[in-house]
């Protein structure tokens, strides 16, 4: 039997798994739900559909279950899911005919709307190469990959980054510069692979637990070189962390606390 062409793999908490609005039932798709924590049962519509499978760990942080999807994955393709956002199968679809006529691409990174239909971020109009200076405003949602480029290069999430841990962000950014470093070729492309409304790690911009984790981000995604990286980001928002000796600190490379 043929490995399914996608798969849709979701990290959630127990109390959250009645959350999820799957898509329904695609030819060529499976769908992981990798559950973090206790939950009592399985919801009686996700035992119903035989596309999908569940994960149960026992450990936390969002990083580990994002990893754990990479490992169970069977598709050909793997495109990330939260139990707060809606994939759009339609632009899905279109990233993966994307990445089947570009054999040499082995990340794509897309765009997410929010429920009314609007862009949720500023987004380039046209198709981009992935750097390490682009790459960080892109969400785990928003990013569709090749599962076997993963597996080959050993590529996984940084598990000392993301929800779940002190350094609360950047678990996405760190992954796409990871495969940047290792190699393989990512693009932006203006698809709309998802539909999402709450508030994320990204917009708490400014407390002081949010200059001590993207400092930490930066550090690790440009080592040696972080205090160029830190000292622009201070450039592009100024006045961000509230005054010169906070932002010195951030730029110096040491917790804003």
């Amino acid at each position: 039997m043929s490995p399914p062409r996608l798969t849709i793999g979701y990290s959630t908490l127990g109390e959250r798994v009645r959350n999820i609005e799957f898509p329904p039932p695609q030819q060529s798709t499976e769908i992981l739900v990798v559950v973090q924590g206790y939950f009592a049962a399985v919801p009686t519509s996700v035992k119903a559909r035989n596309d999908i499978r569940v994960i149960r760990l026992t450990s936390t942080g969002v990083a580990r279950s994002r990893n754990a999807v990479i490992s169970a994955a069977n598709g050909t393709y793997l495109a990330f899911a939260d139990d707060d956002a809606r994939p759009l199968i339609r632009g899905v679809t279109e990233a993966l005919d994307y990445l089947d006529a570009n054999a040499n691409v082995c990340v794509l990174a897309g765009r997410t709307l929010d429920f009314a239909g609007r862009p949720r971020k500023r987004y380039a109009r046209r198709e981009k190469a992935l750097t390490r200076w682009n790459s960080g405003k892109f969400g785990t949602v928003e990013i569709v990959v090749r599962t076997a480029s993963l597996i080959a290069n050993n590529l996984r999430f940084d598990e000392q980054f993301g929800a779940g841990t002190p350094n609360y962000l950047g678990d996405e950014y760190i992954f796409l510069t990871d495969a940047i470093r290792l190699g393989l070729l990512g693009v932006f492309k203006p698809i709309d692979l998802a539909e999402h409304s709450a508030e994320s790690s990204g917009t708490e911009f400014g407390t002081e637990k949010d200059a001590s984790a993207r400092s930490a981000v930066l550090g690790r995604v440009f080592g040696r070189a972080a205090f160029f990286a830190r000292f622009a980001f201070i450039l592009r928002h100024p006045r961000r962390f509230g005054g010169i000796w906070k932002s010195c600190r951030f730029v110096a490379g040491y917790p804003s606390h």
